[in-house]
């Protein structure tokens, strides 16, 4: 974009390309990593793919009735950060309702063996919260439980 050539039409499907290859380093990092980070890593994948494939088919969609007049222009370093950054936050606005459906979609990918519910610690809770006396909230040591309660995204 630093020569000029570039237009906006061409420089937003660059854009939308390298949103996903981000994922990469995300995928490579999980790899001989945890079970969960390796879900964190999907699940960062999936939302850059969501993300994207959500903002070219509204995009599109909307310029084939509309016919941006600016997807003809010259793109300069501003121009692409500003669509970048208006993708990423409209983004996050738009998946972060269903951000649970991330989840569920990573846990299906990987899902959780009998060996990785051994692991799961049970209580994560505290018992109660006492004021210490500077005024601040001192936390007392976790409860001890006597029924397995496995986290929210095991039920």
């Amino acid at each position: 974009s630093m020569s000029g050539t570039l237009t906006i039409g061409s420089a937003i499907p660059i854009l939308m390309g390298e949103n996903i290859g981000t994922a990469i380093t995300a995928i490579l990092s999980s790899m001989g990593a945890s079970k969960n980070a390796k879900r964190a890593a999907l699940m960062h994948l999936y939302f850059c793919i969501l993300k994207t494939s959500f903002f070219m088919v509204l995009f599109y969609l909307i310029d084939a009735i509309v016919h941006f007049s600016f997807m003809t222009e010259l793109a300069n370093p501003f121009i692409i950060a500003m669509i970048h950054s208006i993708f990423n936050l409209s983004a996050v606005i738009i998946m972060l309702p269903i951000s649970e459906v991330l989840v569920q979609l990573a846990m299906k990918t990987l899902p959780v063996t009998p060996d990785e519910l051994e692991d799961v610690p049970v209580c994560l809770f505290y018992t109660s919260d006492a004021a210490d006396e500077s005024g601040g909230v001192a936390r007392r040591g976790p409860r001890s439980c006597t029924e397995k309660t496995p986290p929210r995204f095991l039920r």
